[in-house]
């Protein structure tokens, strides 16, 4: 019989993929409670779904799903198996190149991981591939991927919603709505050079010298990958003298008043110049924020047709467009409407369908 295993570097508490693991672990342990998830790295909240990779057992008729998005001692481990068929569930790599001067060691394992990835491709035992986003799928069958799978992220705006009536939720809007005057804007993401929060900094510096000195950005997201890169971003914060006007929070969950930062901007901007899906563009048209994006790798295939996608970072574009989405409503309105029909695609009833079905066929091989 059949059973389907999970299997990744670091099973990190409130990480895109941690809580996509988790997800798909409550699917497959509903159906069989043998089913598990082994790691390097286990968060201690995740004990109960978690064991040591090392305690693997190899067996015939095991499926094990490798999540992939950087390189690791598990592509070794996953080359001495001899009966698992295993199946590769792409989340995106971040190009080294961000990361070269911030974290070389950090550069070392996403260079590495561009690396196996082919050589994942042509493995005997790596029957399938799934990709977590249409962007990724186009990356797997470039590194030579031929049977390939979109398993979009199951995205729990269900949770949001319910942490959106917590006394920290409650605080933080308390907090935001301090000002209400300004603009506000908001940005969800790790505090890492290839998210380009300084791009934020220079958007709000300019809006402030040109537009309106009322504004304000909050940036919600770990520092644990470049410190480095977080240190500048502080200088160049105190150095436009924005230090009343750009607040790093850290990173926030859904449990801790996430949606609070959503429910109390006034728009959604984001710089990043690589993504393999975004998951916060989806929760913030969850909220009916206006949402404007630098089109970049996986940014336009979440987006489609919805929101503002910018495809040159000028400064005085992007900080026009908010000026005029904040004064005229019924523009407001329709970039809204169109971004409520986007996420649509992305429901979760609609996704955890499609990935029951591919878990399905997967244990059915």
């Amino acid at each position: 019989m059949t059973i389907v295993h999970q299997i990744l570097p670091t099973l990190k508490y409130g990480d895109a993929i941690g809580h996509h693991t988790m997800a798909i672990w409550d699917l497959l342990h509903a159906k069989d409670r043998r089913s598990r998830i082994y790691a390097i790295n286990i968060d201690p909240r995740y004990a109960r779904a978690a064991h040591r990779f090392q305690n693997y057992e190899d067996q015939p008729g095991n499926v094990l799903i490798y999540h992939y998005a950087i390189g690791s001692e598990l592509t070794h481990f996953i080359r001495t198996l001899t009966h698992t068929r295993v199946v590769v569930y792409y989340h995106n790599i971040t190009p080294a190149h961000f990361m070269v001067d911030v974290s070389p060691s950090l550069a070392v394992s996403l260079r590495q991981g561009r690396e196996e990835l082919r050589q994942l491709s042509s493995l005997p035992n790596v029957v399938h591939a799934i990709a977590a986003s249409d962007y990724n799928r186009l990356e797997l069958l470039d590194a030579g991927f031929r049977d390939v799978d979109v398993g979009h992220y199951l995205i729990d705006l269900e949770q949001l919603d319910k942490g959106a009536q917590t006394l920290s939720a409650r605080q933080i809007r308390e907090q935001i709505s301090a000002d209400a005057d300004a603009l506000k804007l908001v940005f969800v993401g790790r505090v890492v050079p290839n998210k380009c929060q300084h791009d934020l900094v220079h958007l709000v510096q300019y809006y402030r010298q040109l537009i309106d000195a009322k504004i304000q950005l909050w940036l919600v997201g770990s520092f644990g990958d470049a410190g480095i890169y977080v240190a500048r971003l502080c200088m160049l914060i105190t150095r436009y003298g924005l230090d009343a006007q750009v607040k790093l929070v850290g990173p926030v969950g859904p449990d801790n008043g996430l949606a609070a930062y959503y429910q109390s901007a006034d728009a959604f901007v984001c710089m990043s110049e690589h993504e393999g899906f975004c998951v916060p563009l989806i929760e913030a048209m969850h909220f009916g924020l206006p949402v404007l994006a630098y089109e970049s790798t996986g940014v336009p295939f979440t987006m489609g047709d919805a929101g503002v996608l910018f495809r040159e970072k000028r400064f005085d574009m992007v900080a026009e467009t908010l000026a005029r989405l904040r004064a005229d409503a019924a523009m407001r309105s329709r970039l809204i409407e169109g971004q409520r029909q986007r996420i649509k695609a992305f429901e979760i009833k609609t996704t955890r369908t499609k990935l029951v079905q591919l878990l399905d066929r997967l244990s059915a091989e």
